[in-house]
């Protein structure tokens, strides 16, 4: 599936292949990798970090994780890290490509300059151990999601080659279509067998809010990094549950900042 604004109507996905120049998307997952090794969950404490911008795998249920159970290692293990404009700046080389807020704005039938930002995070399933995402929709969601039907859209971004084996995004291709007040259970039940999204870097997939979608754990010896991107259309009331600091703010003007004054955070010294 070779994504156009049709599929993105009809399937309520639009999966667009080499989108962004890979040895940006490279670049950027070099520095995710130097990013890692020089931080820990309890560095970002000690330096001052919000205990909301990150989540380790040590505060998800065991059965999310492959095998079920976690050494005391694995479980500081990051799996997302938000506000990244303020941790992770390098990641807007990627966020602030004009491809991509060009697919966006059409895809929202806005102008680039009336796109808002909501929030950016990196999802990363480590190898053997990464958990599985369940089966939801950004619609209600209540991690992070706005109100507002179609006036809002996430963007996955994969740093790395993302198969089933290592913990890739399921869809289920025309659930946004769907009107049931059914349970999420029983729905997936009536929907068969998701669709698993083959991704390289230099992919990209745009999500309807109300596509129904997951993402298995992780049993390769493959990492699995994604980098994930809401956007809305200004004009609406978008109440994000749980943001970034900037959300809200005009998506332009978040990228010229970023990428002109990025985040000094430093690591507290012992």
């Amino acid at each position: 599936m070779i994504g156009s604004q049709d599929d993105f109507e009809s399937d309520g996905f639009c999966l667009i292949r080499k989108c962004f120049p890979v040895e940006k998307i490279l670049a950027v997952r070099r520095a995710w990798d130097e990013f890692l090794a020089e931080w820990s969950p309890r560095d970002f404490v000690e330096s001052g970090a919000s205990r909301q911008d990150f989540v380790v795998l040590g505060e998800l249920d065991a059965s999310r994780t492959p095998g079920g159970s976690l050494t005391p290692s694995e479980q500081e293990e990051l799996f997302i890290l938000g506000d990244l404009h303020r941790y992770f700046p390098r990641a807007f080389d990627v966020i602030g490509l004009s491809a991509l807020q060009a697919l966006t704005a059409s895809l929202l039938e806005c102008s680039v300059g009336d796109l808002v930002y909501d929030f950016s995070n990196l999802t990363r399933k480590a190898p053997r151990i990464g958990p599985n995402m369940n089966w939801h929709r950004d619609m209600g969601n209540r991690y992070i999601s706005s109100q507002n039907g179609d006036a809002f859209l996430r963007v996955l971004i994969p740093l790395d080659v993302s198969r089933e084996e290592n913990g890739t995004l399921g869809v289920f291709p025309g659930s946004h279509r769907r009107t049931t007040s059914l349970p999420i259970r029983s729905e997936l039940e009536a929907l068969g067998a998701p669709f698993w999204l083959d991704m390289v870097p230099g992919d990209a997939v745009w999500i309807h809010p109300m596509l129904l979608h997951g993402g298995g754990p992780n049993r390769s010896e493959n990492d699995r990094n994604f980098l994930i991107v809401q956007l809305s259309r200004r004009g609406v009331d978008s109440n994000i549950n749980c943001g970034d600091a900037t959300s809200g703010q005009s998506f332009s003007d978040i990228i010229h900042r970023v990428l002109t004054r990025p985040s000094a955070f430093k690591k507290t010294l012992d």
